[in-house]
């Protein structure tokens, strides 16, 4: 029986059945849905059908298995990343990987949730899920820029920023542009297009 909450069920991913994934994709959803607050170690344990001993006994500690959990969300967006097509040109790298990238949110409603949550509670944690993200865009960077793909004419912190505002500022803001036209009776929300000024030479970094 798959593990649930009072949202209902837990869905884990296919071939991930093992009792620490099953955890970590409870904790996933709780943190998604009520917040580090709402996710105590006692209901992801209840979450995933398993003892809150089992939770500790793999994990430790709540702040090891939130870690646990981001890093997860980093591997697929490492994932998604290396799924994506190679292109001959910064253009069609660029696009490749964004694209990937919004596939892969696109299936991962907990992921967006939060990401959201971790991104806009303005709360700053060594090695949190935004500065472990910004890590491994600037590892892509740097290889970008090897294979003669990237601009060396910004710096890396400016072609990072470029990257994860392009990718992730959508998804951020378009639930308030949502929350805005429904608000006045639209029907439908103009599409939200997000970039950071100054940063077209940046853009081919892909």
């Amino acid at each position: 029986m798959p593990p649930t909450t009072d949202l209902g069920p837990v869905a884990t991913p296919p071939g991930d059945l093992t009792a620490k994934a099953r955890i970590r994709t409870a904790a996933l959803h709780l943190l998604a849905s009520h917040g580090e607050a709402g996710a105590s170690m006692r209901a992801i344990a209840a979450a995933a059908g398993v003892t809150v001993g089992l939770v500790v006994h793999h994990f430790s500690t709540k702040d090891a298995l939130i870690r646990a959990v981001e890093g997860r969300i980093v591997e697929q967006f490492a994932e998604a990343i290396a799924s994506a097509a190679v292109g001959s040109s910064s253009t069609d790298v660029v696009a490749a990987r964004d694209a990937a990238v919004a596939r892969m949110l696109a299936t991962q409603p907990d992921v967006v949730s939060h990401l959201r949550r971790a991104l806009l509670n303005g709360r700053r944690r060594e090695g949190d899920l935004l500065e472990r993200l910004a890590e491994l865009t600037a590892q892509q960077v740097v290889e970008l820029r090897a294979q003669g793909l990237a601009s060396n004419r910004s710096s890396v912190a400016t072609q990072v920023n470029v990257i994860l505002v392009r990718q992730l500022g959508r998804l951020l803001l378009q639930p308030l542009v949502e929350r805005v036209s429904q608000q006045f009776g639209e029907s439908h929300s103009p599409e939200l297009v997000v970039g950071l000024r100054g940063s077209r030479s940046a853009a081919s970094s892909a």
